[in-house]
This record gives structure tokens, sequence and C-alpha cells, in this order.
């Protein structure tokens, strides 16, 4: 569940800009680069500001995102109203990733630091692809459960 997002101005919409995005992640990198270009339209851009809750831990995970700009901070739950801080994701870095191959809920709470944006990829964004390529979702399953 997304937060007051706000979809980021064109030019940075184009495909192209988008498939090259997307390939500097770890997880697209090792996709097909003609898949990612199909990807890529579907891929929406998002912004964030400072503080803003992104995905909340428990909640249904249907979408990955990508930093492209700014860094998110990861936080468990320890029964304080902020959570424990976990970690920081900065530009290219993937999260939502087991939530969104796995169909668990989120694992943790994800909440801007700063002035973010993030690419947005829905299960069913890459469904089509998937469907022409049953090989890509055993690659991709393998790079997530090598990363985890």
């Amino acid at each position: 569940m997304l937060f007051r997002s706000q979809p980021i101005e064109a030019p940075t919409e184009d495909a192209d800009t988008t498939a090259g995005v997307l390939r500097r992640s770890w997880l697209f990198s090792q996709v097909d680069p003609a898949q990612v270009e199909s990807l890529a339209p579907r891929v929406r851009w998002i912004r964030f500001g400072p503080g803003e809750t992104i995905v909340r831990e428990g909640d249904e995970g249907t979408a990955l995102f990508q930093v492209v700009r700014g860094s998110v901070e990861v936080f468990k739950n320890d029964g304080t109203t902020q959570g424990r801080a976990v970690t920081k994701l900065d530009s290219d870095e993937i999260f939502g990733e087991m939530s969104f191959f796995t169909g668990s809920s989120r694992s943790a709470t994800v909440r801007s630091r700063g002035e973010t944006v993030l690419l947005e990829v829905h299960r069913g964004d890459l469904l089509p692809i998937l469907e022409s390529d049953p090989s890509l979702l055993e690659q991709l399953s393998l790079i997530v459960a090598t990363r985890r």
C-alpha cells in the first residue's frame, strides 16, 4: 500500500530512461535487455517527501521498488511507534522483492529519508513477460533467494 505518492513529471517517464534505470539494479541487470524494455512502459515513477511511509510491515506486497534518487530507511516492528531501523537503501537498490515474488506480507516498513524518487513495478506489470518466458520466473526466484 502506498501513502501520499505523486507521479513524477515527464520527461523522466520515458520508456528508454526507465529501462536504463531498471538495468542498473541487481535484479533487472540479470534480465534480458529486450524483456526490460518491454517492461519499462508499465513501470511507474513516484516521488515521496521526507519521512513518508512507502510500505508498511504486515501489508500485502504486490509491488517492488527501485530507488532512483534519494534514499529510504527500513524499519522492523519492535513495539515502539517508530520501530527499529535496520538498514538504509540508496540509488539503484531494490526493496519489496520478497513479498512481490512470494506473495507474503511485507516484512518491514520503509520510509523515505528525504525527497525520494522510486520506480514501482507491480506484479501484473511483470506477468506478460513471465508468461512469454516462464524460465525467467525461475531465474528471478534464484536471484532473490541467493540475495536473501
